[in-house]
């Protein structure tokens, strides 16, 4: 059985960096109540709105090492979601490359954002990792630390794209999304001792904000923090 989110759909962010494959995950938390909007058709929207945010947002600040391709996307809402794919909008079209003309770090280094929750017992907060980090944004004093200002930049371009990408319902076709991470609420019993069930069920916390941390990352090693 699929693992089932209600309300929410899963977003992927299709790119290479360095040819390397990078896949950058958002989830949405999507309600069509009070509208007049298909649920898959307002799924398929918001991968346009992920598509056309992250361009003008965030891929700005990433090296021209990374091209952008794609985003796809899964409905988490009920085994049957809808699943599907796009590479452009009427505002942009992918592939596309980063916009920072400074040397790039090697393709195994990315910058970890942490996805700030709403508290919630037993929650942990989510991730989202930005490839193509400019060799410029490391501070030469302290290896692998991102520099003051680079931090800075960052979170500017995390808030704007947060608060680009939540919508609000306004009108008959409008449908209110929220950025959210989800959390397993119950697992298929276990098949060897050890090793947890697949997940079954789940629910979708909403994030407050996205916060830049200041030590970099690898595409290897993705479990600090």
């Amino acid at each position: 059985m699929p693992f089932v989110v209600p309300s929410v759909a899963q977003y992927t962010i299709h790119g290479l960096q360095a040819n390397r494959q990078i896949a950058t995950i958002i989830c949405m938390h999507i309600d069509t109540t009070g509208t007049i909007q298909q649920r898959s058709d307002a799924v398929a929207a918001m991968a346009g709105i992920v598509l056309n945010q992250w361009d003008q947002d965030l891929l700005p600040t990433i090296c021209g090492t990374y091209t952008a391709n794609s985003v796809s996307w899964v409905d988490l809402n009920s085994a049957t979601g809808s699943v599907g794919s796009r590479s452009s909008t009427s505002t942009h079209t992918w592939p596309k490359n980063g916009g920072n003309t400074i040397a790039a770090s090697p393709g195994n280094v990315c910058a970890l954002v942490h996805k700030n929750l709403t508290s919630t017992r037993g929650s942990r907060r989510g991730r989202l990792y930005m490839p193509g980090v400019a060799e410029s944004f490391t501070d030469p004093g302290v290896p692998n630390q991102l520099t003051t200002s680079a931090v800075t930049a960052y979170n500017t371009a995390l808030t704007s794209f947060l608060g680009n990408l939540n919508q609000t319902a306004q009108g008959p076709f409008n449908f209110d999304a929220r950025m959210a991470v989800p959390h397993i609420l119950t697992r298929e019993a276990p098949t060897k001792p050890g090793v947890p069930g697949k997940p079954l069920t789940g629910e979708g916390i909403l994030v407050t904000g996205l916060t830049m941390d200041g030590t970099l990352a690898t595409q290897r090693r993705r479990l600090r923090g």
